[in-house]
């Protein structure tokens, strides 16, 4: 065995032997490429490549800064949202409209953001700062926007959505 090294980390190893296929027993040869860069090396690499990617993109902190901050006033919002009883009040009637309407309708929580689907129509129900938002989007991609009230009656959320 001979190894070669070179600064990218790779070590070359040439690795001589024998065929037994034939009776000469002619010499083959041939070469054997690892990679030897162990955990550590890799992760300094992948940070290093993460400060460079922040400092080409100045404005990639001020927007995790606004993101975190805008997660942060919605965070109650998205808690009243998971343990109110309008939230189960809208999985129950979902099932029976669903039922009635002869359509499967999937509920699912994709984040803080409960997602209703029927029909090739979602309607996404989203915590923001200001209260819980209703998105319905329609199949031909259209959307429209409306603030929900919790105290309200889920099946009006429904009919507006399946209308």
């Amino acid at each position: 065995f001979r190894q070669h090294g070179n600064s990218a980390g790779l070590r070359i190893t040439h690795v001589i032997s024998t065929s037994l296929a034939s009776e000469s027993a002619l010499p083959c040869s041939m070469l054997i490429i690892k990679k030897d860069m162990d955990f550590l090396d890799n992760l300094e690499n992948s940070l290093k490549n993460l400060e460079s990617r922040e400092e080409r993109d100045s404005g990639a902190i001020q927007r995790q800064q606004d993101e975190r901050n805008r997660a942060a006033q919605a965070a109650p919002w998205a808690e009243k949202l998971r343990k109110s009883d309008y939230t189960r009040k809208l999985f129950d009637e979902a099932s029976i409209t669903g039922h009635r309407l002869r359509a499967k309708v999937y509920m699912a929580w994709l984040g803080d953001v409960l997602r209703l689907e029927a029909k090739g129509r979602w309607c996404e129900l989203r915590p923001t700062p200001s209260g819980i938002e209703a998105e319905f989007i329609l199949p031909d991609g259209r959307s429209q926007k409306e603030s929900l009230d919790l105290t309200g009656a889920p099946g009006e959320l429904l009919q507006h959505w399946l209308a």
